[in-house]
């Protein structure tokens, strides 16, 4: 890999996070010069190489987490990423996580903090710098994973589709049906 085309990788994935959002953005990028391919003319798999277990194109600095929520999160992260070290700036999907990964580090902070945490919030802030003073901020008060009294008033005054009102209809015929054989 020389370094003109190492430098190429920074650009993809800049051009990507435009395009996409960040948990669909590869971890890891592996340059080619031609797809192996079988004798059907199809790609052969199992002769792609192996992305290095450091994604290559990731620019951040290494910055020890400080804090104590930093230093929890980081815990869990290697654990769950199964890496040596995370910085706090460190993306979590360009360190190789997934969706399945976040529920395995949701459902550890569930545990840990005992209190409503919206797996949402992984994806939002998908770094240790991020999610930490979110946390911090849950746990003072400052925000809330609920919804709020508008957003559930909204959600309640929206419009019954037709198969909703077939079934509401249903269920109260059902309702009178058992008041009248008692």
């Amino acid at each position: 890999e020389s370094t003109q085309d190492a430098s190429l990788i920074p650009q993809i994935r800049q051009f990507l996070k435009q395009k996409l959002p960040e948990y669909m953005i590869p971890a890891a990028f592996v340059l080619l010069d031609a797809f192996p391919l079988t004798p059907n003319g199809k790609i052969d798999r199992h002769a792609l190489p192996v992305p290095d277990t450091v994604p290559s194109g990731i620019s951040t600095a290494y910055v020890t987490p400080q804090t104590e929520t930093e230093q929890l999160l980081a815990k869990i992260w290697q654990e769950v990423l199964q890496v040596e070290k995370v910085g706090i700036y460190d993306n979590f999907f360009e360190l190789g996580g997934h969706s399945l990964l976040t529920i395995k580090v949701h459902t550890k902070l569930q545990k840990i903090y005992a209190q409503y945490i919206s797996i949402v919030k992984l994806f939002q802030h998908p770094n240790i710098s991020e999610f930490s003073k979110y946390l911090i901020d849950l746990q003072r008060g400052k925000v809330t994973d609920y919804l709020t009294t508008g957003q559930a008033k909204a959600r309640s005054e929206r419009k019954t589709s037709m198969k909703q009102q077939r079934l509401q209809r249903q269920q109260n015929r059902r309702q009178k049906e058992i008041i009248f054989d008692e």
